[in-house]
């Protein structure tokens, strides 16, 4: 069953071009669909609403329900407590979608009366708002695709320069190209046969140079 309703939220999702679920969005769905929303107070009603409820002996349904859905061959209607907040509106919505797309409105003029349907209209509810975080970050992420590109260009800039700026820096702190070995206390040239071949030599740095702790060989720079 779960994956008959899934395929039907794909449907539903592909037919109405949702990107994004909320009460609102499922407000202006469930009207394209012909159904009218009404928000009921199960203490307080205003006329208009009172006398539908009346009219259709909903009292029962409107004192111990948070939201339910009637049809007839004169109504559609999605009835929600007004009590609620936008996001519990929208779960008790999605709920009631969930009857009416799967059809069991054909049933009985109370949708949610039989446990088969309720089962259905949970799966439904539960599949079409826990994909809805996945819509929203693909939406986010190709709303600001553009914007991505060239923040990682910028960054793959500034790390170019960050890495250029190292090699620099550490260029300057050489003196000449000049070399000592980790026991010896002269500098030689890299050609020279004190320091040519071998494997225990690094490069002269200027804090080095500057130290004197190290003289010129007096092989390959003799002093003259």
């Amino acid at each position: 069953m779960s994956e008959n309703i899934k395929k039907t939220v794909n449907q539903f999702v592909k037919k109405h071009h949702i990107t994004t679920v909320n009460y609102s969005v499922l407000r202006d769905i469930a009207k394209t669909i012909g159904f009218t929303i009404i928000e009921f107070n199960a203490i307080f009603n205003d006329k208009d609403v009172e006398t539908i409820i009346q009219n259709l002996n909903l009292d029962e349904c409107t004192l111990r329900s948070r939201g339910f859905t009637y049809t007839d061959k004169n109504y559609r209607l999605v009835f929600i407590n007004e009590d609620l907040n936008d996001d519990e509106k929208m779960y008790v919505l999605s709920h009631e979608l969930g009857h009416i797309v799967c059809g069991h409105y054909t049933t009985a003029p109370v949708i949610g009366r039989d446990v088969k349907e309720e089962y259905e209209a949970n799966e439904f509810s539960h599949y079409l708002l826990k994909n809805n975080l996945l819509r929203n970050l693909k939406i986010a992420i190709s709303e600001h695709k553009r914007m991505a590109i060239v923040l990682a260009s910028v960054l793959f800039v500034i790390l170019g320069l960050v890495v250029a700026g190292l090699v620099i820096n550490k260029e300057k702190s050489y003196y000449g190209d000049f070399y000592i070995t980790t026991t010896g206390d002269k500098y030689h040239q890299a050609d020279c046969i004190h320091v040519k071949n071998h494997n225990n030599i690094e490069r002269l740095t200027r804090e080095q140079f500057e130290s004197e702790e190290y003289k010129p060989c007096g092989t390959c720079l003799p002093q003259g």
